[in-house]
């Protein structure tokens, strides 16, 4: 539960904000990253081809307002075709 006095974070608004955050970025590989967003909560699905993209991911995610935790649930493909076809 919130903190008495203070805002509920709005979801959608993290989500977009942190999409808005990974689709410019040349390494987070486009729609592979999927955000789910819960009361502040967030989770990162989806398939990466090198441990830094993780990293990074979870940095920009962490970085906009209104996010409380991160859970990374971000699958380290080593076959890069495969993670196109997924």
């Amino acid at each position: 539960m919130p903190k008495q006095g203070t805002t509920p974070p709005d979801d959608e608004l993290i989500r977009k904000a942190i999409l808005a955050e990974l689709q410019p970025q040349t390494w987070s590989g486009g729609d592979l990253i999927d955000v789910r967003v819960s009361d502040g909560l967030v989770e990162l699905n989806g398939a990466i081809v090198d441990e830094r993209q993780r990293k990074a991911a979870i940095v920009a995610a962490e970085k906009v307002a209104g996010v409380g935790q991160v859970k990374d649930r971000l699958l380290l493909s080593t076959d890069p075709f495969s993670v196109m076809v997924s």
